[in-house]
């Protein structure tokens, strides 16, 4: 699933934008992991990556470290640093132009498969409050979930219904621990700010252009994520009910996804949890280019990061992010 894989990388590099701009200093780190339906057969497979990544801001600067890729954001300037620290070079953009080069990196999609896609309707439905809570590192959360529906036009031995089907369920800090926990506090108190000034939905539209439909639909789930300020963790499902259908129709023997397969469950499922919150000083030269990096072109140096990124996703890499 290129697709996937594509819009994981570029969460990667806008985990900064989509969080807040602070007053103090906060180091956050995430846990992500990404897993396929154990019954589906290796073709089909996606395959699985378990990572952690890293997130430190301070004085209106963010700098994150995911999957390979470390990039370092001005809030003020709206300029976004990518480093590639296997060949110590980096490339300087505007949030406008990074969103830019990713759209230009993106594989260029067939005409028939961009003529199937845009007859799809994508529908997110509004955040809805559970009731279900947590305690993550300390914090008291509570859970919403939204739910994405995306139909297909009707074909031949396809049974009706949507092809695509997936739940996000967001884990955000209560109300009241804006006022108990500083990190919470600060987070919480600039993330309208973010949104507002960098506008992520808008950039992560703009990479995706060649998805027909993909632009309306990821402003309308970022404007539900947008509603519950600090996120702590995360859980997607995405569920195929269609090629489920359509493989419990197969003669016995000839399916390929055997006996053990449950239609009902998820086809791929993405897991992100906050396993570390601090107010610890963060040095300034987190957000320096290092000593002895040369500039080189963004679009040479996103596509680098693109395919590195691709590699951990498909070896299932656990490899821990850099820490600067």
């Amino acid at each position: 699933m290129p697709t996937c894989r594509f819009s994981v990388f570029a969460s990667v590099i806008l985990m900064p934008l989509t969080l807040s701009v602070v007053r103090a200093d906060v180091t956050l780190r995430y846990k992500m992991e990404v897993k396929t339906n154990a019954a589906l057969p290796a073709r089909m497979a996606a395959g699985a990556m378990s990572q952690e990544s890293l997130l430190r801001l301070k004085g209106g600067k963010g700098f994150s470290a995911a999957m390979g890729v470390d990039s370092i954001v001005d809030f003020t300037t709206k300029e976004i640093t990518i480093l590639d620290t296997a060949t110590k070079r980096y490339a300087k953009m505007t949030s406008d132009q990074f969103a830019q080069e990713m759209a230009r990196a993106m594989p260029e999609m067939p005409a028939q498969a961009r003529a199937y896609m845009a007859s799809m309707k994508a529908d997110v439905s509004p955040a809805r409050v559970t009731g279900g809570t947590a305690v993550i590192q300390g914090v008291e959360a509570e859970e919403r979930e939204i739910a994405i529906s995306i139909e297909g036009p009707a074909m031949p031995n396809v049974p009706p219904g949507p092809m695509v089907r997936m739940v996000v369920h967001l884990w955000s800090a209560k109300p009241g621990e804006v006022t108990r926990v500083p990190a919470i506090r600060e987070l919480t108190g600039y993330a309208l700010w973010s949104f507002a000034t960098m506008n992520p939905a808008a950039g992560m539209g703009k990479m995706m252009t060649q998805i027909p439909g993909f632009p309306s639909l990821s402003e309308a789930l970022m404007k539900e994520m947008q509603k519950g300020a600090t996120v702590l963790r995360m859980r997607m499902d995405m569920f195929m009910p269609a090629m489920a259908a359509m493989l419990q129709q197969l003669p016995a023997g000839s399916n390929p996804l055997g006996v053990g397969f449950d239609p009902d469950a998820p086809f791929m499922q993405m897991n992100q949890e906050l396993v570390e919150i601090s107010t610890e000083p963060v040095p300034d030269s987190v957000f320096a280019i290092p000593e002895g990096y040369h500039e080189a072109p963004a679009a040479e140096l996103i596509k680098g990061q693109l395919a590195k990124s691709q590699a951990a996703y498909g070896a299932g890499s656990n490899r821990p992010s850099g820490k600067r």
